[in-house]
């Protein structure tokens, strides 16, 4: 029975088919032509535009893909906040991603591809090998192209199409050179290069200048790595060790090989008990430099075993990059979920200089009369974005980049900016003393004593190296005690520590929003003695408890919807920016993370006696003071600048807490509401103008009680004022209901009753009061 019912079933199901086959089909075939045509309009659409990227992503070292996934996130996280903002003139960008896999050969045929896409213009390689390879297809399909990694000085000769973010390789090898000789002060230099042309022309030039410096440093040799990378890695093994017993060790090794080729050496090197120092170029200088000993039972146990003091040059350094530094790398973390490196910086602003370049094109086409800029046109369109990249060429047509300002020379270089990085517990953060490039000598005080003290650098005829103090400084708040919106100050308690070099003093700072009061009265707040001071190392360590009242210019337009900042800003109080920096303690603060701080400060009971409030961000970052004056300084006049200090920030965003702030502050508000409401469920004839009259008056000394809290003299009308005059519009609108209902006139010349007066008010004023009120939240909250 049970097999001819489903025989049954079966044969009914074989005849609905029949019935439907066709109108299912046709469903079908409709379905995968939307489909089809959705994906066409997706990769073809004429209002997209294209940006390609080629980066590592297969068939290479898991450190070499790292290093293709940040440049991809940096550049995908700069397209996705242009896209949010409405893209260019409405036309979003889409990135497509290829893969060079690190190889110049595939470099080649990847760039073909990109050729024949609608890309306008390419991000990318990696490296000079596969920039070199790939620039020349590049200039033969005429694209333009942004490497913010590759620093062979070859990639931009010669080739008009290709353009420069990063510094190049003569640059880094002249700053290396310098820093070793005046910072280091290394009595053996041994030099290691590789073979491909990123470390040939890096060690190529290290060479020379070593060998210039002369009796200044004794260069003891030079060894360049091959195809046979573990022999020759042994080899160099070799004669350092030899060098070692006999007595000669090298007080630092410098590195100028590709990242694997450097790694391979130091694991062979610390496993050796050879304890040089080790300095590098920008190969080695991100923390994916750290996977390469990832596996490593050492790195396991210790980390930062193989790494810890290896000194790097890399373009930026996120603990000196500000303010717009410390938001990109919070909202990077927030989203991809590690700390981006100087690749995600380079190709973040890299992207930005190319959509600049993009946008700047089509806004001089509309401009035009020809109206030549066509997405269909793609070569066309590739020539005049290279074009408006040739035109981003000087200070004041630069793109501001997270960490510094972009524009090109004549060879397509950007204006160098090199900094000395250092491994330290698994994080790269700024070396404690950086070389400042400055090009105008007007500008130096006591030019020949500075010179003479190694303070100062000559690296040209009117060129110099200055000596930057890099003063590692942290801060851990205790309590926030008290918040005084009268005068926009808080009491705030905290340790305040500085981890620096040399003889400098640091803790001579001059707090620059030390309380209005204080301010006003001229009162400077000082330090008091050290609660601790010690020396590791020939690092310097200082740490001071500080409790005093702070100031920042509360904003009340929103009030009581109100975010405020709870702030403390320091500079030195005699040294400028071109002697001392202060930035951020990443190792020592350990919680920087914005997510972490706020968990720590709620562990701590930090904000337990401001119940009002809610902590909602925590930023840390080092920014430029500039005193406008000149202090009658005749060099800035003459140079037209200005004094700039390093100021240090902590910028703490408060929430006020709006469920508590109704619950002590407006419950007499809503009583009044309510009764007033009430008021129209009564007789007619026991509704007074009085009674409303006597309610509006109430309203009104309540709304004057409640700005009382308020700074004297604030100009503009703050949220709270919008919610009360909802209430006397409301209170106005049934004073007049009221009056109309009491008139003569109106019985005599119209059908209106009380009783529909009445029914209008209990209608109108909940509906003028609930839209009245979500409207203020939507645009407040």
């Amino acid at each position: 029975m049970a097999s001819l019912s489903t025989l049954g079933l079966m044969q009914k199901t074989k005849k609905k088919w029949n019935r439907y086959r066709g109108e299912l089909l046709f469903l079908l075939s409709l379905l995968t032509f939307i489909l089809v045509l959705g994906w066409v309009n997706l990769n073809f659409n004429p209002d997209t535009i294209k940006i390609a990227i080629a980066v590592p992503q297969s068939n290479t070292e898991k450190a070499f893909l790292s290093l293709g996934q940040e440049m991809i996130d940096g550049t995908q996280f700069y397209i996705d906040k242009v896209n949010k903002e409405g893209g260019i003139k409405g036309k979003k960008l889409e990135l497509l991603v290829y893969d060079d896999q690190f190889k110049p050969n595939i470099a080649g045929k990847v760039a073909q591809d990109i050729c024949a896409s609608s890309a306008l213009g390419i991000l990318g390689h990696y490296t000079g090998a596969m920039s070199l390879k790939a620039g020349e297809v590049y200039q033969k399909c005429e694209i333009p192209a942004i490497t913010g990694s590759g620093t062979v000085d070859s990639v931009t000769d010669n080739n008009p199409w290709y353009f420069r973010t990063i510094f190049t390789n003569s640059d880094q090898a002249r700053f290396i050179a310098h820093y070793v000789q005046s910072v280091f002060k290394s009595k053996n230099v041994y030099l290691v290069t590789g073979d491909d042309p990123y470390s040939k022309s890096l060690g190529e030039d290290l060479e020379t200048y070593f060998i210039a410096f002369g009796e200044k440093l004794n260069f003891i040799g030079v060894q360049e790595l091959n195809d046979d990378l573990n022999r020759t890695v042994d080899s160099i093994m070799f004669n350092l060790l030899k060098l070692k017993k006999a007595g000669q060790e090298p007080d630092l090794v410098v590195i100028a090989m590709e990242s694997l080729e450097a790694a391979k050496l130091v694991r062979k090197m610390r496993r050796n008990g050879l304890n040089s120092s080790i300095v590098g170029g920008d190969a080695i200088g991100d923390v994916s430099f750290i996977q390469n000993f990832a596996d490593a039972t050492e790195e396991q146990s210790t980390p930062g075993f193989f790494t810890d003091d290896i000194h790097a040059v890399v373009p930026a350094i996120l603990d000196i990059s500000g303010e717009r530094g410390e938001e990109f790398k919070n909202e990077f973390e927030l989203r991809y979920g590690y700390t981006p490196g100087w690749l995600s910086v380079f190709y973040h602003d890299s992207a930005h200089v190319l959509v600049e370049a993009i946008k700047n094109a089509i806004i001089a086409n509309e401009n035009s009369s020809q109206k030549t800029f066509n997405l269909k046109d793609i070569a066309t369109m590739r020539r005049q974005v290279r074009d408006a990249l040739t035109k981003i060429n000087s200070p004041e047509k630069a793109v501001e980049g997270i960490t510094r300002t972009f524009y090109f020379n004549d060879q397509r270089n950007t204006q160098p900016l090199v900094l000395m990085g250092v491994f330290n517990q698994d994080k790269f953060i700024s070396a404690l003393t950086q070389l400042t490039f400055i090009k105008d000598d007007t500008i130096i005080d006591n030019l020949e004593e500075e010179l003479e003290q190694g303070d100062l650098i000559q690296i040209g005829s009117d060129s110099y190296l200055e000596k930057t103090h890099i003063v590692y400084t942290g801060i851990d708040i205790n309590e926030v005690t008290h918040i005084d919106e009268k005068t926009s100050s808080f009491l705030l308690d905290f340790y305040l520590w500085f981890r620096y070099k040399g003889d400098i003093e640091p803790d001579d700072i001059e707090f620059t929003n030390y309380s209005v009061e204080r301010l006003d009265s001229g009162e400077k707040l000082t330090l008091d003695e050290p609660i601790k001071r010690d020396r590791h190392d020939g690092v310097n360590h200082v740490v001071y408890r500080v409790k005093a009242d702070f100031y920042e210019k509360f904003d009340f337009h929103h009030y009581p919807f109100d975010d405020q900042i709870l702030s403390i800003r320091f500079r030195h109080q005699t040294l400028g920016q071109e002697k001392l920096i202060y930035v951020v303690d990443f190792v020592g603060m350990r919680d920087i993370n914005t997510e972490e701080v706020i968990k720590n400060f709620k562990n701590n009971n930090v904000f337990d006696k401001v119940t009002d409030w809610h902590i909602t961000n925590a930023l840390f970052f080092q920014d430029t003071h500039i005193n406008q004056s000149t202090l009658g300084d005749r060099r800035l006049i003459k140079a037209k600048s200005q004094f700039q200090y390093s100021r240090f920030n902590v910028e703490i965003e408060i929430e006020r807490d709006i469920f508590r702030f109704g619950l002590k502050n407006l419950l007499p508000l809503w009583f009044f509401v309510v009764i007033a409401y009430g008021l129209l469920f009564l007789p007619f004839e026991n509704i007074s103008v009085e009674a409303i009259s006597g309610l509006l008056l109430a309203v009104v000394f309540y709304h004057l009680s409640l700005l009382d809290s308020l700074p004297e003299g604030i100009g503009y009308v703050v949220a709270l004022d919008y919610a009360f005059y909802l209430i006397y519009i409301l209170l106005v609108i049934e004073l007049i209901l009221v009056i109309l209902g009491s008139s003569t006139w109106l019985k005599a010349n119209t059908n209106i009753t009380n009783k529909q007066l009445l029914q209008f008010g209990r209608v109108t004023l909940p509906i003028l009061w609930i839209v009245g009120s979500y409207s203020l939240f939507f645009i407040y909250r």
